[in-house]
């Protein structure tokens, strides 16, 4: 520090030090006025003594830079320990500036003073299984906490808050919704909300990264029958309608290109209704599925296979151009090639015989086969596992070939099927003619 530095510091202005560091050393001043720097100041030796006595709060912005700050906090089972206690709530606000507008909590980041999003609802937390026990100690000593923001900091704690990048409280409109309507009093705390109809399906306008995994969360009510779908036109993700609104959490990767819109649609009997909705960038995503086909590829691009079912007395085999799997008739096997199209790194199945090739007939939910047109609903990863191959779509990588299991007679429709690693018939063997 200079002089004048020096000089505002003993006039009690405040000087607001940090370091993100792991290795480093700080200086210390010796008798005769110089500065030093010794082994023993080394800062790797203070910093298990540090966060025993802290709470380390991490802020991911958009899964980019980190904002990552470390609070005193009081042990409660230490009477010797006056350090002030402190909500979380109170802990953002002193070490990065956390406020309040209105209902909602926002802060500022730090290198570009933009304002995010900060309100416990909208934002994801992320916490070790240490952090989590002494959670959930503060909660059972006080009753009284409405949200994690009214929760007192301990030792030890390590706080993750993952900040989206898109959210939704429903309190004013927007044009991004399309499908549905909005609603004033189903929300949570009789709030305003998002409400979707029977049968229905409403979309939401966003661009997001290729390449990178997405955590779609919203607190979710209807009448307790049928599913929820969310996703995306290459992935969706399914969970029960609840009765009374329950936070639910989806999530899913984009891969070769962004992603331009969510889809959320239900089969319920009545209207569904969805509140504090956000999206969380989490990280990139690695297509381990895509490198996985690839090798696969050096293998059986160009191959002539059969499909058997892992207790091999059934095959996959075209009838009337419909994907079927039959028993076993004498030493019968439906011939199939497969092609690898480099461009998408999956697979066409293809019947030579006719010239056609596997196809997700979307609309009517079956599996046909007809002319190829290069399109994604034709196109099959091979995912490997312990019991044999799931064959799962380009189109939607949630969803795999499956058939009933339970029925008895032959030509039993090939369906498409959400995946199950648990379901046997949802796997099949690979066999080279």
């Amino acid at each position: 520090m200079n002089i004048n530095q020096v000089d505002r510091l003993e006039n009690g202005e405040k000087l607001k030090l940090e370091t993100t560091q792991f290795q480093g050393a700080f200086a210390k001043r010796d008798p005769a006025g110089g500065q030093v720097v010794i082994e023993e100041n080394e800062w790797a030796n203070y910093i298990p003594q540090i966060e025993s006595v802290t709470t380390g709060i991490l802020i991911d912005i958009k899964g980019g830079p980190m904002m990552e700050r470390r609070i005193a906090a009081k042990a409660p089972d230490n009477p010797n320990d006056l350090t002030p206690e402190l909500t979380l709530g109170q802990a953002l606000i002193k070490s990065i500036g956390a406020y309040k507008d209105g209902e909602n909590w926002y802060f500022k980041n730090e290198y570009t003073d933009e304002a995010h999003i900060l309100s416990p609802n909208l934002v994801h937390f992320i916490y070790d299984r240490k952090t989590e026990k002494k959670i959930k100690k503060e909660l059972e000593r006080n009753k009284n906490i409405k949200n994690i923001y009214d929760m007192t900091i301990r030792p030890g704690m390590n706080i993750q808050i993952s900040v989206p990048v898109v959210w939704d409280d429903f309190k004013n409109k927007n044009g991004n919704w399309d499908g549905g309507s909005y609603d004033q009093t189903n929300g949570l705390n009789n709030g305003s909300c998002y409400k979707i109809e029977p049968n229905k399906e409403v979309t939401y306008k966003i661009r997001l990264d290729a390449n990178s995994k997405y955590l779609i969360s919203m607190d979710v009510k209807g009448n307790g029958t049928g599913k929820v779908t969310v996703g995306t036109e290459l992935m969706t993700r399914e969970f029960n309608t609840p009765k009374e609104y329950n936070r639910q959490k989806v999530m899913f990767e984009a891969f070769e290109v962004p992603i331009e819109e969510i889809i959320i649609s239900t089969n319920s009997t009545q209207s569904i209704y969805i509140d504090n909705f956000s999206i969380v960038k989490i990280g990139d995503a690695w297509d381990k599925l895509k490198e996985e086909n690839k090798d696969f590829s050096k293998t059986y691009d160009q191959k002539d296979i059969y499909f058997a079912s892992t207790d091999l007395e059934k095959y996959i085999t075209n009838y009337k151009d419909e994907a079927i799997i039959n028993k076993w008739v004498s030493d019968y096997k439906q011939e199939f090639k497969l092609e690898y199209y480099q461009n998408r790194g999956a697979f066409f199945i293809g019947d030579e015989q006719v010239e056609k090739v596997l196809t997700w007939d979307r609309k009517n939910q079956k599996l046909i086969f007809m002319k190829n047109m290069g399109i994604d609903r034709q196109l099959w990863f091979f995912k490997k596992g312990q019991k044999g191959f799931n064959i799962m779509s380009a189109a939607d990588r949630s969803k795999v070939l499956d058939y009933d299991i339970e029925k008895p007679h032959n030509l039993i429709p090939i369906q498409i099927a959400t995946l199950d690693e648990v379901k046997d018939s949802q796997y099949f063997l690979l066999r080279e003619l």
